[in-house]
């Protein structure tokens, strides 16, 4: 997606959740408790430092900041100016996940413990998505942990099939429809907004699978060893190398599970 075409959206997402967008306020409450699973993990009692990538209006950086110690990024300089204007707070730059390890540098920004990509990959292609994923893991400590959130097919589905249904497609027109769609890498997606009226540009979406996911997370260095223990002895019972963790398993989140989407957990491994 572009970020022109991302911008043209952005005064209506900008009302929405400024008035107070429920199913986003428990949606970042889930992404809070995956940064605190996380420290949890790591054994760290000291307050972590978490990037937002792909913050968009900083609504969700602001919630975190609330806990964690957070910077937010995006590349569109009209969100970024709309989120610092927003939450004074925080701090935000307008960059990308790419070129913001030279920024980190040249200011002497720490290294953080978390990245968090919220509903960010599924709208940029492959390679994009490669050239974040490397950015973040500059961005980390070793280590550290990513946090991601996408949608499943399933999101996609319903998108179209919402929108086939206010188009006054027949059931057989419409399916027929939604096949061809789905078949397609990229789909230009119409989303609605509050009072049932439609973005005025459609989203580029890339319909992937998770297992697009977990390859991209493989090849850019991201993962971990999964060891269980015998409880009494400490024995080693088991070991294997995974890509990530899908917390939908861990939460058992009703908001997850009914808006479409996978929380998935990773981490940095060693040069």
């Amino acid at each position: 997606m572009s970020i022109e075409a991302y911008e043209n959206n952005l005064v209506q997402r900008f009302e929405e959740l400024k008035s107070g967008d429920q199913a986003y306020k428990a949606h970042t409450d889930l992404v809070l408790e995956a940064i605190i699973y996380a420290s949890q993990l790591h054994g760290d009692s000291e307050k972590q430092r978490v990037l937002d990538c792909g913050c968009g209006l900083g609504f969700m950086t602001a919630e975190i900041s609330q806990y964690f110690e957070v910077v937010g990024i995006d590349p569109s300089e009209k969100s970024i100016n709309l989120a610092q204007k927003e939450h004074k707070e925080v701090k935000f730059y307008s960059t990308s996940a790419e070129k913001f390890p030279e920024r980190m540098s040249e200011l002497k920004i720490p290294l953080f413990d978390q990245a968090v990509l919220n509903m960010v990959l599924h709208s940029v292609d492959d390679q994009t998505v490669l050239n974040i994923l490397t950015g973040v893991k500059k961005c980390l400590r070793p280590e550290g942990t990513i946090i991601i959130v996408v949608p499943t097919k399933d999101w996609l589905v319903d998108k179209l099939v919402n929108y086939a249904m206010d188009q006054g497609m027949q059931k057989k027109q419409g399916i027929d429809w939604i096949l061809q769609i789905m078949e397609k890498k990229e789909i230009d997606l119409p989303v609605k907004i509050r009072g049932g009226e439609y973005y005025p540009i459609p989203l580029s979406i890339f319909n992937r699978e998770l297992k697009d996911y977990e390859d991209i997370l493989k090849r850019t260095g991201f993962g971990f060893k999964w060891e269980t223990y015998d409880s009494q002895t400490k024995k080693l019972l088991h070991s294997e190398n995974l890509t990530y963790l899908d917390m939908n398993d861990y939460f058992m989140s009703e908001v997850l599970f009914q808006r479409n989407r996978v929380l998935l957990m990773s981490f940095s491994l060693p040069v």
